[in-house]
């Protein structure tokens, strides 16, 4: 790792025509780094922050997303960090009943030759840094923030600011991986910031050794209900849960001290245990549990008819960044930057090679990305008053059509992402039939989600 810039100066690596400057040092631009050296050039990464803090929570890492890390070499580093679930377990977030359960484990690895697991994404980016740190070819320069950038016929220049002044990079491309509040996209493809999706995430890590029995260590499990919709799963190779509420941005409306409900401060597990009102104790006696549960806006990056343009492109959040109601945000990234690789490795000039890696990409990653939307969507959940039944809607449901991307498109030998379809969707189905039979009104409107 390189220190920031000297004030005013002009920085190039040895070799300034391959080199690809990169802003950003997220999951998507660590890895597209790690994919761009393979093809033969010199990266040189620029982040904001002054050192990787291992922020955020848990992430959900698909078969898609794992044949992309195995083609980067780092299968065991994952595993030895993440934890494989067996399945999900899908719950009434009233009644706390089990609605269905989805196999994963073995099942899944044999079907799509890799392992669905849950991660903390702080490990998964340290993971890619380091990977990064060992590559000669791979430059990170901390603690320097990117203005602006223009393109010229010699290449990119970057101006950006450290904690020495102002200076500039230059290389041959730019990659925006900086996130959905990226400079790189607002700056060179002239559109606005992020836009609210109208909902925002509870987050909290709590100790393993503190959660009760009735929370299964081997699985993921999701609740849903009117209200909000809440994911657990282990995290931090086991040692932790990674606990995640999803609620719309009126959750905390009228709440006295709601100022205390700013972005990413720190909220009471009491506070929202009240506002769920009649959830199960299954999951309300986790909010009496010692956490830190902080409040994450939920944003997306807006919709862009091109991504790319000459020999900028973008990756990750700054392209497509979307609601968590899918889990394949992080998987999403690391398909670009597959992607990318492949391209700049057998389309040249780079300008063509980020045209090529666009008209691969951007019409899966925008159809994830509606997806997940679709399953933020209230959708009808059947309630009993006496004889009769009645409808109401629960928020962030799945959706009738939902098929997982993650198990969509694995990643051949060549490093190609294939159409084969899957059949998860059918494991799905057959799991709701063998309980359909069984349920409660209230459960059977849910189960038609699916």
């Amino acid at each position: 790792m390189e220190p920031g810039l000297e004030p005013n100066t002009q920085h190039d690596l040895n070799d300034g025509h391959r080199t690809i400057l990169i802003s950003g040092a997220g999951i998507a631009g660590l890895a597209s780094a790690l994919f761009l050296t393979r093809a033969g050039y010199r990266v040189e990464i620029l982040e904001q922050a002054p050192k990787l803090d291992p922020i955020g929570s848990g992430l959900q890492l698909s078969p898609n997303a794992m044949h992309v890390l195995a083609a980067l070499g780092l299968e065991r580093e994952v595993q030895s960090v993440s934890t494989a679930p067996t399945g999900i377990d899908i719950r009434n977030g009233f009644s706390g009943r089990t609605i269905t359960r989805v196999p994963l484990g073995e099942k899944i690895t044999k079907q799509y030759g890799q392992p669905y697991l849950v991660i903390h994404r702080g490990d998964l980016q340290k993971i890619l840094y380091e990977a990064c740190q060992r590559e000669p070819d791979i430059q990170l320069r901390m603690g320097v923030t990117v203005r602006d950038a223009v393109a010229h016929p010699n290449g990119i220049t970057i101006i950006a600011d450290s904690e020495n002044g102002t200076g500039n990079f230059r290389g041959v491309g730019l990659i925006g991986a900086d996130g959905v509040n990226s400079v790189i996209r607002n700056e060179c493809f002239e559109c606005k910031g992020p836009i609210a999706t109208g909902t925002f995430a509870l987050r909290a890590l709590i100790e393993k050794n503190q959660m009760p029995d009735n929370i299964p260590a081997d699985k993921i499990c999701m609740w849903l209900a009117t209200n909000a919709h809440a994911v657990v799963y282990l995290v931090r190779g086991g040692a932790f849960y990674n606990v995640v509420l999803t609620v719309p941005d009126g959750f905390f409306k009228g709440s006295p001290g709601s100022v205390l409900f700013a972005d990413r401060t720190t909220v009471s597990g009491r506070d929202i245990a009240k506002k769920l009102g009649k959830w199960h104790k299954d999951f309300t006696h986790l909010l009496d549990l010692d956490a830190a549960w902080t409040k994450w806006p939920l944003m997306a990056a807006p919709h862009l008819r091109n991504w790319s343009e000459g020999n900028i492109t973008l990756v990750g959040d700054a392209a497509h960044a979307m609601t968590p109601h899918a889990a394949q945000g992080a998987a999403q990234g690391l398909e670009d930057a597959a992607v990318l690789g492949a391209a700049v490795n057998s389309v040249q000039p780079l300008e063509l090679a980020f045209e090529h890696y666009q008209k691969q990409r951007i019409k899966r990653a925008y159809a994830v990305r509606s997806l997940s939307q679709k399953k933020q969507d209230p959708l009808p959940i059947a309630t009993t008053t006496g004889s009769h039944s009645k409808h109401r809607n629960v928020g962030y449901g799945w959706h009738k059509n939902f098929r997982p991307p993650g198990l969509d498109l694995p990643l051949d030998a060549t490093g190609q992402l294939g159409a084969k379809r899957n059949g998860f969707t059918a494991i799905l189905e057959s799991n709701i039939r063998l309980v359909k039979h069984k349920a409660r009104p209230s459960d059977r409107a849910l189960m038609r989600m699916c």
